[in-house]
């Protein structure tokens, strides 16, 4: 794949193709049209995916899509939220992914991650020591950052590794000189340095690209989990067993030796155990049983391995202070470990000089200790070589441990031996605190995954339908833009290659074509010079055949001129007297000879001068034509002459580049190999060093034993030991600091230039969101030009007067086509204060709720079905009420017509004289009219509609898919037990509870060892308190959970969107409706919504096959064979919103008012 601003690991054939074919099709959206293209389109992807599985690598376009099984349900978070990948720490070789080699001390944000993946909530990042890798969610590994086996190679942006075309990774490990990568099949693939056989192949050389372990006791098995330490590896299979190679001279394999292995094997294992997980870390390995132990071997100096001693441990063995504990993951750092219980606590053990162990200190742990800073349920957990990190539950980033690099993120690049809070704010107004999905640390850097939601408060006051439709329609554009991008740099990349290819075949054959084109030009020379000496004799000819035609021309012109003359003259001699004429006959005779010679004279005379000028304007004409025929040759010899030294020039210098490019490739190659034979010689030297002192001090414990029991140790050996530690510990960390002040100040200069950019890119930043404000009021502007006018009708009109004018809670916005009802703080007061005392309606019954949603609700209903209410004043401000008794379902059609038009007129005189009247009467919603009428009982609800319901005063909440309105029971029970509710009012609390016993979830409080209820969110509600009271009563008493009294329906499944087109009026509208719903249910919607009053008196049709068919009212959409391919839309990358099931309702001559 091809990267953005650089190379690739592996190059593209210039045959493959870059989009698909499909992209320029051009379809209808009628139903049948789009079924057809959706056939059409699914076996041609089939055909192109099983083409390129045989072929080459293919170029994923911004339309490919990997092909999943699993159902991608979106909500109406997605469309307010987006993700964000940030980095910090050393940036010494490019492994945070910015593009530089500078430190950042707070999260930055890595932008080139957006270049290879579309969904980065399913990316993997895994941090080594001076690299980064990643998997996307089709199974890719890029890499950036220091290659193992490539000392002098700086990756600065993700590149795709080589030699994985046809793999699928789910999962790999980073160690300080290798990776072992886990395909989907079970397949292990190691790369890098094989010293010590870490990479299982059995032999010690390097592999320069990832090589399948081919060892037969992992061809029967399916590896899950792969972990890496410094120089040995663990492998994890489907049944639970550990298989590991590499450097043992530590015990780190736990084969009970000190030995290396070249290929994988199985570790012995006690009985009746099989593990869920492994971690390694330097020298030391762990695991995690199924059953929840945490089992640890290896090299256990500083008490990494938490047996409480600093003994070297080769086989495999439980730690005892975590037995009490159910364990969920274990990881491992440098020298020090964490572990994550069921109970979201968090355990550290092991090396804490400065204070990755989170206890306060920076004393080592021998055996495990509660991180008690950690006070907020821990998720996930992470270690790095010198600093840890924790997840919470509700998405807060916790660090600690060393920071001098700037790892921790906090800003100070100091060491803390507490868990600090980082990536808490955001530079974005009106963006609520990140929630970090993901965490990886390396040796020196860190990098996490978060999600950015908008705040609730400003999502409330937005449109969702608009906003997705400019989400929508911004998607779109990216995808587009982007596939263009890539195509115009893919056809760019393609040109400059071929270019490239025809400059070495032109400068090939130049010295070969030169003799031959001057042969050729001199013998087309002649033959010009003697076409030319033709084509001039030609046109001479050419023009004197030209100019005697014209002199033949004039000459005959002249002699017609002549005659008519001397028909003339003869025409007069006749007409002259016969008398005069015959006197006169010789001497005429004579005179018209004479004229007769003159005039032919002149006419000789005449045409000699013509043809004189002709003749010298002929030779004028073909002397210039020669000479700007020969200067033209002369001009084409010398530019001719130029062309050739210009093409010698240039291939000189193409030749002196080459030189130069081939000698910098050898030096370059030279500085690597004298890098790597360095690093090499380094680490065998130090390796050596390491055995050394461990064969030494196993001889001294074997010449200990031989010699009988040792003496105990007195308190000045213990003493004295001690300090030779602090001293030795002192030393490194003096070591560590020594370079402190140059750090400072190369970050203080670094800091400086920081700033200069960031006022920089803030300018930007402004000018941006400056723009893009502007374009959004563009958009909504457009979008409220767009939206179909509503005709409110006469009851709407009704219903608004009367809630203006009788309702104290409530005000209408002037200026709306449509109303709409907002709460007035002072009235609202008023209605608490009727709320909060509880008192008995006028009929004996309880109080009813202000839920602006119920009054409107009733109110909508009254109005629907045409019942009439008068509240005359009595002048004690009583209000009395008329409830009629008969039923809807048994009004004839006339009937309905007559009683929607009294309605209408009585409330407008009611109006009309209650405006002439003082003082008006007020209505509360505890006064408010009930009428007998049988509520509109839907069966399923969709989260948007549960998600309205969010206040004291209308509070639902969904318990295992059950709606659940607890508004009665929130009204009745006022006090800190329903707080919790209310905070959660509108959204799914079925985490609260156990799905099997349907009660309270519960858990083992560490501090009293009792079982208790798990109330992260604090006491509601019928729950019992934690210790004893004389006022808890459970006598026949039933969880409000459990109490059918507040079912009032189901969430629905899945969501789908329609639109239903009046076919007398031409309206289109859209709306949102349950899967479950059948076509009565979705009507009853339609009408809810205030589209259409008589809806009712339409029939439902939907087109199939040409032919419009009416609908069964009793079944749902897909029961009357409109299913629901949303989930295909999504598959093909398609915009399902713009294909929506298209229902037609026709008019049947009545006027039934629902």
């Amino acid at each position: 794949m091809t990267r953005r601003g650089g190379g690739s690991l592996k190059h593209i054939p210039a045959e493959a193709p870059i989009v698909s074919r499909h992209a320029s099709f051009k379809f209808t959206k009628s139903e049948q049209a789009k079924r057809d293209f959706l056939r059409r389109l699914g076996s041609d992807l089939q055909r192109d995916d099983d083409s390129s599985s045989t072929g080459p690598p293919l170029f994923k376009g911004a339309y490919a899509l990997p092909k999943t099984t699993v159902a991608v349900k979106l909500t109406a978070e997605d469309f307010y939220s987006t993700m964000e990948v940030r980095s910090w720490g050393s940036g010494s070789h490019s492994q945070l992914g910015l593009g530089d080699d500078r430190h950042r001390a707070t999260p930055d944000m890595v932008l080139a991650l957006y270049h290879i993946t579309t969904d980065l909530s399913q990316v993997q990042l895994f941090c080594g020591d001076l690299l980064t890798a990643a998997i996307t969610e089709i199974g890719h590994v890029y890499v950036w950052g220091r290659l193992p086996l490539d000392a002098s190679q700086t990756i600065r942006v993700p590149e795709r590794i080589a030699g994985l075309e046809n793999v699928c990774v789910r999962s790999l490990s980073c160690g300080p000189g290798h990776m072992a990568l886990v395909g989907d099949t079970g397949a292990v693939y190691t790369w890098g340095k094989g010293t010590s056989g870490r990479l299982g192949h059995g032999d010690e050389h390097n592999a320069y690209m990832p090589k399948r372990i081919a060892s037969p006791l992992l061809v029967p098995t399916k590896i899950r989990q792969a972990a890496c330490g410094e120089e040995h590896t663990l492998l994890l299979d489907d049944g639970g067993a550990i298989f590991s190679f590499g450097n043992g001279r530590a015990g780190q394999l736990g084969l009970g030796a000190y030995v290396d292995h070249q290929e994988p094997v199985p570790v012995p294992l006690p009985p009746d155990t099989t593990f869920v997980q492994i971690a390694c870390g330097m020298n030391h390995s762990g695991a995690v049983s199924a059953t929840g132990l945490v089992f640890t071997w290896g090299w256990g100096e500083q008490g990494r391995l938490g047996h409480g001693n600093e003994d070297p441990q080769p086989t495999v063995k439980c730690v005892d202070g975590l037995r009490h504990l159910r364990v969920a993951a274990l990881n491992c750092g440098g020298a020090h470990s964490l572990a994550l219980t069921t109970c979201h606590k968090v355990f550290a053990w092991g090396w804490g000089r400065f204070g990755q162990l989170g206890v306060g200190s920076t004393h080592d742990a021998l055996v495990p200790k509660p991180v008690k800073a950690l006070d907020a349920a821990v998720a996930r957990i992470a270690c790095g070589y010198g600093h840890s990190a924790a997840i919470t539950a509700d998405g807060a980033l916790y660090l600690w441990g060393f920071g001098e690099e700037g790892q921790i993120g906090t800003g100070d690049e100091q060491n803390h031996e507490t868990p600090q809070l980082v990536w808490q704010t955001t530079a974005k107004k009106n963006v609520d605190p990140p929630r970090v999905l993901q965490i990886s640390l390396g040796k020196a850097h860190s990098m996490a995954i978060a999600l950015l939601s908008m705040q609730h408060e400003r999502r409330r006051q937005l449109r969702p339908e608009n906003i997705r439709h400019a989400a929508v329609t911004l998607q779109c554009f990216v995808r587009q833009t982007v596939a263009r991008i890539k195509l115009k740099r893919r056809r760019h990349a393609r040109e400059k290659l071929r270019d490239r290819e025809l400059a070495l075949l032109n400068q090939a054959e130049q010295a070969r074509a030169q003799a031959e084109a001057a042969r050729q030009a001199e013998d087309d020379a002649r033959a010009a010079r003697a076409q030319a000496l033709a084509q001039q004799a030609h046109r001479r000819r050419q023009e004197v055949a030209k100019a005697a035609t014209t002199i033949e021309a004039a000459a005959r012109r002249w002699l017609v001129r002549q005659r008519f003359l001397q028909r003339l003259c003869q025409v007069a001699a006749k007409q002259a007297v016969a008398a005069e004429v015959a006197r006169q006959a010789a001497q005429a005779t004579r005179l018209t000879r004479i004229d007769i010679k003159a005039a032919q004279e002149a006419m000789e005379e005449t045409i000699d001068a013509f043809l004189d000028s002709v003749m010298q304007g002929v030779h004028a004409t073909i002397d210039g034509r020669e000479e700007a025929r020969w200067r033209r040759e002369v001009a084409a010899a010398e530019e001719a002459r130029l062309v050739e030294a210009e093409v010698q020039r240039l291939s000189e210098e193409v030749r002196q580049k080459a030189v130069a490019a081939e000698h910098a490739r050898m030096e370059r190659e030279a500085r690597r190999q004298e890098a790597l034979d360095a690093a090499e010689a380094q680490h065998r030297a130090r390796r050596d060093m390491e055995i050394a002192k461990a064969k030494a001090k196993l001889r001294q414990r074997q010449e200990q034993l031989t010699a009988g029991p040792p003496k105990p140790p007195t308190k000045t050996d213990e003493v004295r030991r001690r300090r030779l530690k602090e001293r030795q510990r002192q030393k490194a960390a003096d070591e560590l600091n020594a370079s402190r002040e140059k750090r400072d100040k190369q970050r203080a200069d670094l800091a400086e230039q920081k700033r200069q950019l960031e006022e920089q890119q803030k300018e930007k930043m402004q000018l941006a969101a400056k723009l893009e404000s502007e374009r959004h009021q563009r958009i909504f502007r457009k979008s409220l030009k767009e939206q179909p006018l509503v005709r409110p009708t006469a009851a709407h009109q009704v219903r608004a007067a009367y809630i203006a004018e009788c309702s104290p809670s409530y005000r209408v916005i002037d200026g709306e086509v449509k109303p709409h009802y907002v709460l007035d703080p002072a009235a609202a007061a008023i209605d608490a204060h009727v709320v909060g005392s509880s008192q008995p309606s006028d009929s004996g019954g309880p109080a009813r709720s202000t839920s602006k949603y119920r009054i409107f609700r009733e109110l909508q209903r009254s109005a629907a079905h045409g019942l009439l209410h008068r509240w005359p004043n009595d002048g004690g401000g009583s209000c009395r009420k008329q409830q009629p008794k008969h039923r809807v379902d048994t009004i004839t059609t006339v009937r309905r017509i007559n009683i929607a038009m009294a309605f209408v007129t009585d409330c407008e005189t009611v109006l009309k004289r209650r405006h002439r009247e003082a003082p008006l009467c007020v209505v509360s919603a505890t006064n408010m009219p009930k009428f007998d009428l049988p509520k509109i009982h839907r069966r399923h609800y969709t989260p948007e509609e549960v998600a309205v319901h969010k206040c004291a005063e209308d509070c639902w909440v969904v318990v295992f898919a059950r709606v659940m309105d607890v508004t009665d029971l929130v009204a009745k029970n006022q006090g800190a037990l329903v707080q919790p509710i209310v905070n959660h009012a509108g959204e799914d609390i079925s985490h609260w509870f156990d799905p099997d016993s349907r009660e309270v979830k519960t858990h083992i409080d560490p501090d009293r060892n009792l079982r208790l209820p798990y109330l992260p969110h604090g006491r509601f509600l019928h729950v019992p308190p934690p210790e004893p009271v004389s006022t808890w009563n459970t006598l026949d008493l039933k969880p409000w959970w459990n109490d059918d009294r507040y079912f009032i329906g189901f969430i629905t499944q899945r969501v789908r969107m329609i639109e239903v087109v009046n076919t007398l009026t031409h309206q289109r509208h859209s709306l949102q409706v349950c899967t479950e719903d059948s076509i009565e249910e979705i009507q009853y919607r339609y009408i809810d919504l205030q589209f259409n009053a008589h809806a009712a008196s339409y029939t439902w049709k939907y087109l199939d096959s040409n032919e419009f068919v009416p609908l069964d009212m009793g079944k749902t959409l897909a029961e009357n064979g409109i299913p629901d391919e949303s989930l295909e839309f999504e598959k093909l990358n398609m915009d399902a919103d713009e294909y929506k099931p298209i229902l037609h309702i026709y008019y049947n001559d009545d006027l039934t008012i629902m």
